[in-house]
């Protein structure tokens, strides 16, 4: 009887210890699944962003959502407005936008200014404005 009651006592002392030490380890595995669900979130947004077409993914990456918008006027034209703006004669304004994105521009869309977007090289600018115009006819 005394060994049966020992037994039930290390048992219950066990548990006890285990619960106030964080448990079985659940809480660990929690968090290491929670790590591989942000992963696997990362990789289905890098799969999402290689789905579009390059020019999208590199507008999307940007930080163009803050002055403009598809269809309306925000801080700056929308694409529409630019895609009509330069439709006639866009091959002969292309590296003239690729410029106006890359450096910065003033004056052509009223007072407030281009910022400019130096971290952009020439070829994915160039992608950019071609899908611009593109998705815009």
């Amino acid at each position: 009887m005394k060994t049966k009651n020992l037994i039930n006592s290390v048992l219950f002392l066990s548990i006890l210890l285990i619960q106030s030490c964080g448990g079985t380890g659940n809480k660990q595995e929690e968090e290491s699944n929670n790590e591989i669900n942000e992963i696997e979130n990362v990789k289905e947004d890098d799969e999402e962003l290689e789905k579009k077409p390059s020019g999208l993914a590199l507008i999307e990456s940007s930080d163009c959502s803050a002055c403009h918008m598809n269809n309306e006027k925000l801080v700056g034209p929308s694409y529409k407005q630019i895609a009509e703006r330069y439709s006639e004669n866009y091959e002969d304004e292309k590296s003239n936008l690729i410029s106006s994105v890359i450096k910065g521009g003033n004056g052509k869309w009223g007072e407030v200014p281009m910022t400019p977007h130096p971290q952009h090289t020439e070829e994915e600018v160039m992608l950019m404005v071609d899908f611009i115009m593109e998705s815009n006819k």
